[in-house]
């Protein structure tokens, strides 16, 4: 037995959801009992996440529809996804929407959606056109995957799904990948090559370099460190918000503590240079780059949003921020406080790698998959 699972990205970028499929593929084979063959069609044109896909699972990308509005891109996609016929459609947040109308018109049960998060434009509130648009076509799919409670009750009260059509899958890393006992000469390389002191505290981010991302308040709060504490702050990632991320750094009093080193793979190596994992969205769920800093053994300080309060342990609390006009100031305060307590770094470190060995573990996460896509081919 063979089959195709057919993926639709709004854009197949190194974002959350695009690194979690990379990871997820090589699993699945075991857990079907047969390898799928994988299409992915980014329907904004963009493929650099072709980069981390794993080599020994082959992978076809499909050209997106010419651009155009909605409903003619809806029937772009269905006829495309009549003439291919895949074993099982999976879908991933509002921007593949209209391939989930398309699913829906041809009545394709075996068909899941998994819903991250939230762009910008709905980060401080849900449009309520899209979600009578959720409403209405993820009524067809066989599944919703989320994974964050926050988005499971989105999907219950705003979106008005059936709960037999929700599945909360929480996100795992494997923790050995990160293991902070582990190789501690590749954090003297990246000081070294950065040019950052050996005794310098490390502020460090991963993550896409777009609007909701918002490192720009990240690059705010530690703009307003004294001088006297020598920190440097290196964002990972990259994106279409680089260019003003190089423009804030040119305003910086000394622009050479602010790093952007670009998209990195593997990035393991790059959370063993931080003291500090910072995390500064308008907008997440559950995000990975936190699950890898705990699994690092690294102490956070964090923007409050999505699931983040939940994946901490409570001795991480004080060191959380809600969003509002002092949320860069807050941020700032939250740095100091651990740049200048080395013991109580190590300590909320320590809580951060125990919890994330015993509630986000990988294994757990690719069964859970397995089992929701293998349903829906059954169905």
């Amino acid at each position: 037995m063979s089959s195709t699972f057919l993926h639709i990205f709004p854009s197949f970028v190194p974002g959350g959801a695009q690194q979690r499929v990379a990871r997820l593929v090589p699993c699945l084979g075991e857990a079907l009992g047969h390898n799928p063959q994988h299409a992915v069609m980014a329907l904004d044109g963009c493929t650099e996440a072709q980069a981390i896909w794993p080599p020994e699972v082959p992978l076809e990308l499909i050209p997106p529809p010419p651009p155009g509005g909605s409903f003619s891109r809806t029937v772009a996609l269905r006829t495309m996804l009549a003439a291919r016929a895949p074993d099982l459609l999976l879908t991933y947040n509002w921007g593949s929407m209209d391939g989930v109308f398309a699913a829906r018109s041809l009545g394709l049960s075996a068909h899941v959606h998994h819903e991250d998060g939230f762009n910008a434009d709905e980060a401080a509130g849900l449009k309520t056109r899209r979600n009578w648009a959720r409403r209405l076509a993820l009524a067809g799919a066989h599944r919703v995957v989320v994974p964050s409670t926050t988005l499971l009750t989105i999907a219950r009260r705003r979106w008005h799904l059936p709960e037999r059509r929700l599945e909360l899958i929480p996100n795992g890393i494997d923790t050995a990948d990160f293991a902070p006992e582990t190789d501690h000469q590749q954090a003297t390389d990246l000081r070294q090559r950065l040019g950052i002191d050996a005794g310098a505290a490390v502020i460090g981010t991963v993550g896409h370099l777009r609007p909701v991302k918002n490192q720009t308040r990240l690059i705010d709060a530690f703009a307003r460190l004294d001088d006297d504490l020598g920190a440097h702050l290196v964002i990972v990632g990259d994106g279409p918000e680089r260019a003003v991320l190089e423009e804030r750094r040119a305003t910086l009093p000394n622009p050479a503590r602010l790093h952007l080193v670009g998209h990195q793979d593997p990035c393991g190596p790059w959370y063993k240079l931080f003291d500090i994992f910072a995390l500064s969205s308008d907008s997440e769920q559950m995000p990975v780059s936190l699950l890898e800093a705990m699994a690092s053994g690294l102490p956070a300080v964090a923007t409050a949003v999505g699931d983040v309060r939940e994946m901490l342990p409570p001795i991480q609390q004080p060191y959380l921020v809600d969003l509002g006009g002092q949320t860069s100031e807050q941020l700032a305060s939250a740095l100091v406080a651990l740049l200048r307590g080395e013991q109580l770094r190590l300590e909320l470190g320590q809580a951060n790698l125990e919890t994330v060995r015993a509630d986000f573990d990988f294994r757990a996460m690719a069964s859970a998959y397995a089992r929701v896509y293998g349903q829906a081919l059954a169905n």
